[in-house]
Formats: structure tokens, C-alpha cells, sequence
């Protein structure tokens, strides 16, 4: 209801980013004391019929993905919103599934996340999000954002999934090993082919929803060497795994 309020106010930026600081403050005030916590547990889709686990990557075309599993495998598929590591712990059976899913450049979703998250107008649900860690605020520079990354409030053991390092969210390393497949988000259209002919539920093509970037590479323009270096050096271990450059 709130985020519709929001999305309805998005002609007068200045009052709702003001009701949204407001929010934001009360939150704030009721959640005084209370230290932020890691928050892994990502939507996941499975099915016992066609035997595939996808594993959603939060900034990683995760409306297309779902939206493509409700439009063509609705009678079997199964949503789920655990941690991936408890979630194949209590279900065992399927950790023998076709398992897949896709990443994005560190940098690029860094990017991604502060401004949907941190800059974002339009939807409450982000004000509910940041009010949980100390140091983050609503409309904080993007500079100011990568160094609280980097401090031990936004480190992966407090983070929230929107930035914790994809790596961790996905499993670690012992669980990554286990993956069938993980596609590129900047190589989505021929990534999700290999995927599609795998599953055979419908056709190789994925719905655009929220991949139209006309410029993959704006994120560049937004750093500078310091705030580049300093997410290379927290998302080291996604870099190196996935093979990313800036």
C-alpha cells in the first residue's frame, strides 16, 4: 500500500522524498539499539517435476527469471525465501537438481543497488531496508555509500542481500561448487539459451522486464578511482570467482 503511495508521489519528488525521510526517521527510532543482521535469504524456485533449482541473485534480472518460470512451469513450480545453505539442509532431495543462476559485474550492481535502494523515491520498502543498519540514510552520496561498504557495518556478516557479496548469498564456496550453471547477467540472452534447452519448459527467450540498459557501462562514469578500488577490495572473492573486471 505504501510503496503505491510512493510511486503515486513520484511527480512531487520533494514531498515524498521529505514523507520519506519522515519514515525513515520513525523507523529509525524503533529499531534504536538493534544491530543490523546478514539477510541471505533470497527467492528461490524449484521444481520436483522438471528437477531445477533456480537461485535468484537480487539486481540480476530476477523479475524476467520469475516471471518467465510463472508464465510456463506454474502448475509445478515452487517459490521458496530461506537461505540457500538452510534451505538445501531441509531439503536434501534436491540439492541433486539442475541448479543454476546469474551474477553481475561487482561494480555495476553496486551501482544497481544504491540506486534503487538508497535514491529510490518511489517505494517505502527501501526506507524499511536501510533504516536497519547504522550509518545508512536516504539520499546518501553514492561515495559515501561504497566507503560504508567497506566498513564493518556493511560487511557480508550484517549485509543485506541487495549488497552482500554474491558469493556468500549464493552459498560460499563449497556450495558454489555444486552449481550446474551460472550465467552473466551482461550475457543473459545467450546465457539463459544454455539454461532454457537444459530445463525444457518453454521457449529459449527471456522477457524483457527491467533489462533494458541502454548504456551497460554508466556505471563508470559514477566512480573514481578510490570508490573503485574500494569495492574491488570488498568484492574481491566475486571478482576473482566470476572473472570480473571493472
Amino acid at each position: 500500500m505504501l510503496n503505491h503511495v510512493f510511486f503515486k508521489l513520484r511527480t512531487f519528488p520533494k514531498f515524498a522524498r521529505h514523507l520519506k525521510n519522515v519514515i525513515y526517521q520513525l523507523r529509525l527510532l524503533i529499531r534504536q539499539g538493534k544491530a543490523g543482521s546478514a539477510d541471505a535469504a533470497v527467492e528461490k524456485i524449484y521444481s520436483e517435476k522438471h528437477h531445477y533449482l533456480y537461485v535468484a541473485n537480487p539486481k540480476v534480472a530476477t523479475r524476467s527469471l520469475i516471471n518467465y518460470f510463472e508464465s510456463h512451469d506454474a502448475a509445478s513450480m515452487v517459490f521458496n525465501h530461506q537461505a540457500i545453505t538452510r534451505f538445501l539442509a531441509e531439503q536434501p532431495a534436491i540439492q541433486h537438481y539442475f541448479r543454476f543462476s546469474f551474477v553481475r559485474n561487482p561494480w555495476a550492481k553496486v551501482y544497481s543497488s544504491w540506486l534503487d535502494k538508497i535514491t529510490n523515491q518511489h517505494k517505502f520498502c527501501d526506507a524499511s531496508i536501510i533504516s536497519r543498519f547504522k550509518g545508512l540514510y536516504p539520499d546518501m552520496p553514492f561515495a559515501a555509500f561504497v566507503e560504508w561498504l567497506s566498513s564493518e557495518e556493511g560487511s557480508d556478516q550484517r549485509a543485506d542481500r541487495h549488497w552482500m557479496s554474491q558469493c556468500e548469498l549464493l552459498g560460499g564456496s563449497k556450495v558454489l561448487a555444486d552449481y550446474d550453471f551460472i550465467g552473466r547477467l551482461e550475457n543473459i540472452e545467450h546465457d539463459f539459451r544454455q539454461v532454457a534447452k537444459q530445463l525444457s519448459i518453454g521457449p529459449e527467450t527471456l522477457p524483457t522486464l527491467n533489462l533494458n540498459q541502454s548504456d551497460p557501462t554508466e556505471y563508470r562514469k559514477h566512480y573514481t578511482q578510490t570508490t573503485q578500488d574500494l569495492v574491488a577490495k570488498r568484492y574481491a572473492n566475486d571478482i576473482q570467482s566470476f572473472g570480473y573486471e571493472f
